[in-house]
Formats: C-alpha cells, sequence, structure tokens
C-alpha cells in the first residue's frame, strides 16, 4: 500500500457485504484502506463489475474481481476488467504513473 499513499491515491474496496461485516473483517485483517457497502449492487452495476458467473454448473450473479480507476473527477480512466492478486498492484501501479 506504501507506494499508493506516496502517490496520494485513494483506496477503496467495494463489497456486496454488509457495512458491519465489512467493519469485523478490516479489524481482524488491519486493512489501512477503507471497504464500502454496495449491499444492493447499484454501484457495482454501473461499473459493470456485477455479472453473471458459473461454479460447478450452476449460474449466479456476483462480482467480478475487477480494479476501476477513477480520476479527481470521478471519471473513469482505467478498468482491469480481470485482477489477479500477483502482479495487480504493480499494474496499477504503473498506470497511474506511481
Amino acid at each position: 500500500m506504501g507506494r499508493f499513499e506516496k502517490g496520494e491515491v485513494e483506496v477503496y474496496g467495494l463489497s456486496t457485504d454488509s457495512p458491519k461485516a465489512l467493519k469485523k473483517f478490516v479489524d481482524k485483517c488491519h486493512f489501512t484502506y477503507t471497504l464500502l457497502s454496495d449491499e444492493n449492487h447499484e454501484t457495482l452495476k454501473k461499473l459493470g463489475v456485477w455479472v453473471k458467473k458459473k461454479l460447478y454448473g450452476k449460474e449466479y450473479n456476483g462480482v467480478a474481481r475487477s480494479t476501476v480507476i477513477l480520476d479527481a473527477d470521478n471519471t473513469v480512466t482505467h478498468v482491469f476488467p480481470e485482477a489477479s492478486v500477483k502482479g495487480h498492484a504493480a499494474e496499477v501501479a504503473e498506470a497511474l504513473g506511481i
């Protein structure tokens, strides 16, 4: 997280979990960034990351692990639709120029 703080970048996570569940998770994992709740999926749908998924032949709706970068005017500047854990922070830092 240090490189993002040095680059003066605000980082947020968006989840379908309740605010109470997110607080418990943040406290347990000692996160230094804010997790936001979107229980009704409104923002997730607008960002295009609430998608149909399939597991063991069953279809369901869920969140596609993604990264969306917005500028100071809240305009989307970059989208990483299939973010994987390995190497993703470096990829985002490069897109931000930090």
